[in-house]
């Protein structure tokens, strides 16, 4: 099956960054994500290279995040701490 698809040029720019990212051309980028989208679709399971390239595309896609999960922990434990002072200085 052949589709036509009307892209903004910026989702165009996106899809041919994470296609060229993944080292495959935008085309086959664009099947594979509707294959692992569309239930029953997966023809056989991924290759060492396609799971490979799908880390690789999940690390791009939350690279621009400034944190990282022991951050993320740490500032949550300074959250509960601050909380269990709070909690000591209302009981006295």
């Amino acid at each position: 099956m052949t589709l036509t698809l009307d892209l903004s040029p910026e989702l165009e720019e996106r899809l041919a960054q994470e296609a060229t990212r993944n080292g495959i051309a935008p085309p086959e980028y664009v099947r594979r994500l509707l294959e692992d989208c569309v239930p029953g679709t997966q023809s056989h399971p991924p290759t060492a290279e396609e799971r490979a390239a799908r880390v690789a595309a999940a690390r791009g896609k939350y690279a621009h995040l400034k944190t990282s999960s022991e951050a993320f922990a740490l500032r949550k434990q300074e959250e509960i701490d601050l909380e269990d002072r709070r909690w000591k200085e209302r009981s006295r």
